[in-house]
């Protein structure tokens, strides 16, 4: 018998191709920083916040990075002083990914979109709903946003088990996640 994964698989030649469009990225935004010209505006305090002046702005010496500081730029941030939460949400990123991965092996995750269907049998639209508004309220009320991306494939398997494609399991989980984070940003933060 043939054990089938829960999760969204990844093929070697996906994988490779991802690989190449980030180096791809990297490239161009090396090249990018020789050629953008840099500059800066200075602040201003109105009415006890803090705001940019807009007519402050003032070119800058373009950066002198040699080829090789590219390449180790991602690197280099992410063990910078001060980048303690970056590092935090990559290793929480990673556990959850690894904690998913041993609960797919050992059939959990399959048994539990199983009981997922089973509860909501032909109710398949009223689930989406349900998804969707749950990570909404995920990014919109705790600001959650990039550590929803381990539960994303479980949500793919959901979504093939009720017989869509992983684009509207993508659809009801990452989307909404992401309009809840920037209506959260739009309302608390100005």
């Amino acid at each position: 018998m043939k054990s089938q994964k829960s999760g969204a698989q990844i093929s070697k030649k996906a994988f490779i191709q991802s690989v190449l469009i980030i180096f791809v990225l990297i490239m161009v935004a090396g090249i990018l920083t020789m050629i953008v010209p840099v500059g800066n505006y200075s602040k201003i305090v109105i009415n006890g916040r803090e705001t940019i002046d807009p007519n402050s702005f003032q070119y800058l010496a373009n950066p002198d990075y040699p080829f090789w500081q590219w390449f180790t730029a991602p690197v280099e941030d992410l063990f910078s002083e001060g980048n303690i939460t970056l590092i935090a949400i990559t290793l929480f990123i990673l556990l959850v990914g690894i904690a998913f991965a041993v609960m797919d092996r050992s059939g959990i995750l399959h048994e539990v979109i199983s009981r997922i269907i089973k509860k909501f049998g032909g109710d398949k639209y009223n689930l989406l709903l349900l998804i969707s508004f749950f990570f909404m309220v995920l990014g919109a009320f705790f600001g959650i946003f990039e550590e929803v991306i381990p539960l994303v494939p479980i949500i793919i398997a959901l979504s093939f088990s009720l017989g869509w494609d992983s684009m509207l399991g993508l659809g009801m989980s990452y989307s909404p996640q992401i309009w809840g984070f920037h209506w959260r940003c739009l309302i608390l933060l100005p």
